[in-house]
């Protein structure tokens, strides 16, 4: 399973890559959304995770036209740093929303 990261903390996304790694998954990572907005006509994942702290984009601008490119293939897990942006209703419909910091079994649950 191809499974696309969206971090622009390199030392996180980098452990995350490696557990999807153990896995036997490929890892796709993109350090910011832009990137992964230019990476998303390349590669379909099946599975993506976004964080939603970083200070140079937007989770919510760059979430839907990737979800809109793959619908039907790809689920889409928000990691949120903030309680109140869990209750939050936004323009993309994410498949779960996970407040940080995620355990590595909650986190492993998503790549089986």
């Amino acid at each position: 399973m191809k499974v696309r990261l969206v971090d622009d903390h390199r030392d996180t996304v980098d452990v995350l890559a490696a557990i999807v790694s153990d896995h036997g998954h490929q890892p796709l990572v993109a350090h910011t959304g832009r990137c992964a907005l230019e990476a998303a006509g390349r590669e379909i994942p099946e599975l993506t995770f976004w964080t939603s702290r970083s200070q140079t984009w937007t989770a919510f601008r760059c979430v839907a036209p990737c979800a809109q490119r793959a619908p039907q293939h790809n689920r889409i897990v928000a990691l949120i740093g903030f309680v109140e942006y869990d209750r939050s209703d936004g323009p993309v419909s994410f498949d779960a929303r996970l407040i940080k910091p995620v355990s590595f079994d909650v986190f492993e649950h998503f790549l089986r």
